[in-house]
C-alpha cells in the first residue's frame, strides 16, 4: 500500500524552517518529559549501556549519553564544518560583505557566554564554562524568512522564490 503525502506536509518538510522547528519542539518536549513523573524513566533511558565488542579488537560499552555527545555530535560538527566550508568557497560565504553578519554572529555566539560565564562566577571556583550547542543558532535563524537559510539540497537556491 503506498502512502501518497499531502502537498502541505511536503511544502513544510522542504522549507528551510522545518528541521528549527522539528528541534525547538523535541527540545521543549524533552524539557517537559525530564520534569514530568517520567522524568526518571526518561533518565534512565539516556543512561542505558549500549556497546560494540569484537573480541581481542574493539570492546565499545558506553551509555546513550556518550554515545550521543561524543559521537554524533563530533559527526554532526564535521559535518557543519564541511557545509561551512563548501558556503565559503563557493556559497553565500565567499564575499566578505556576504559573511560579515554570520562571522560576527559567530564570534559573538563564543564571547558572549564566556563574559556571561566570567561575569557570574568571578572570584569563585568554578572553571568549567558553560557550554552551549551550537545546533541551535543555525535553527532558531532558520525558522524565520532568512536567506541565507535555504536548503539548496532539496532543489532551492538563494533565488528561487518561497
Amino acid at each position: 500500500m503506498k502512502t501518497k503525502l499531502t502537498p502541505l506536509f511536503v511544502d513544510f518538510f522542504e522549507s528551510e524552517k522545518a528541521s528549527g522547528i522539528v528541534l525547538i519542539v523535541c527540545t521543549l518536549l524533552s524539557m517537559v518529559i525530564a520534569n514530568s513523573h517520567f522524568g526518571t524513566a526518561y533518565l534512565d533511558f539516556w543512561h542505558v549501556r549500549v556497546g560494540l565488542e569484537i573480541p581481542n579488537i574493539v570492546v565499545l560499552h558506553h551509555n546513550l549519553e556518550r554515545w550521543v555527545n561524543d559521537g554524533l555530535m563530533a559527526i554532526f560538527f564535521l559535518l557543519i564544518g564541511l557545509e561551512i566550508e563548501r558556503e565559503i568557497y563557493i556559497g553565500e560565504l565567499s564575499s566578505p560583505k556576504q559573511a560579515s553578519l554570520p562571522m560576527a554572529a559567530a564570534i559573538g555566539g563564543m564571547l558572549v557566554p564566556a563574559l556571561l560565564h566570567f561575569f557570574f562566577n568571578q572570584g569563585t571556583a568554578t572553571t568549567r564554562p558553560a557550554q552551549t550547542r551550537g545546533v541551535f543558532d543555525p535553527a532558531t535563524l532558520c525558522t524565520g524568512q532568512y536567506r541565507h537559510c535555504r536548503d539548496r539540497s532539496m532543489g532551492g537556491s538563494p533565488d528561487s522564490p518561497q
